[in-house]
């Protein structure tokens, strides 16, 4: 059972689902801002109204918990060819484009404010998550399961990736501030960040006319 929550704004539409560990997910019922956002989707990934972010119940972390003075507006959609063995870590500190750092990042603060460990880069499940990204672009739909039938585990073991428990979040939001507060204040999106069982984290997130698509795979290791 996947949650999708549609979400008003003044110039763009946000859209959020999520898959579980145990197949299930929900929705806290909170009620969302109206916001306007200047200038059209474009800029650095660090854009957005982070205070408004930092104020919602379930957010901890905003853009001054973490390190984004390296954070600009480098995007990377490339997805390697071919069987992806073993764990592929990115450079120091980072994990993917400057958009996808700053998730990682803040999900990583976010589990250290709760006293959960962090989560490890693979470079796998950004890329991973990068082609789904591209994918619901180009076909235009917003689903865990792609119009083949699909759905996240079935493409993580079509590269090679091994693993033991994934959970997938999707967003399509104006900002990365928005795209991070609709899930931290989403119950099943939350419990997918803040998963304890999980090792690995990677997301792919690919600009459009729209908005932002983001897709954040989380998995378990064997």
């Amino acid at each position: 059972m996947r949650v999708l929550i549609w979400v008003a704004f003044a110039t763009s539409l946000t859209l959020m689902s999520c898959t579980t560990t145990d197949g299930s997910s929900d929705d806290d019922g909170v009620a969302y801002r109206m916001v306007q956002v200047q200038g059209g989707i474009d800029g650095p990934a660090t854009r957005g109204d982070w205070k408004s972010a930092k104020a919602e119940t379930h957010v901890m972390c905003g853009l001054e918990d973490v390190e984004h003075s390296d954070i600009g507006e480098e995007r990377d959609h490339s997805v390697p060819n071919g069987q992806w063995n073993g764990v592929r870590p990115d450079r120091p500190g980072r994990c993917g484009d400057d958009f996808e750092t700053l998730m990682y990042r803040l999900t990583n603060c976010e589990r250290a404010a709760r006293g959960l460990p962090p989560l490890e880069c693979d470079m796998r499940l950004v890329w991973a998550a990068r082609a789904h990204s591209l994918d619901m672009i180009e076909r235009e739909y917003f689903s865990h399961d792609s119009p083949d039938g699909t759905n996240p585990g079935q493409r993580l073991a079509d590269r090679g990736v091994d693993w033991h428990a994934s959970a997938e979040n999707i967003a399509l939001s104006p900002t990365m501030a928005l795209a991070h507060t609709g899930w931290m204040q989403s119950r099943g999106h939350r419990t997918n960040v803040l998963e304890g069982r999980f090792t690995h984290i990677g997301f792919g997130v690919v600009k459009t006319e729209r908005g932002y698509m983001s897709t954040g795979l989380f998995i378990l290791l064997p």
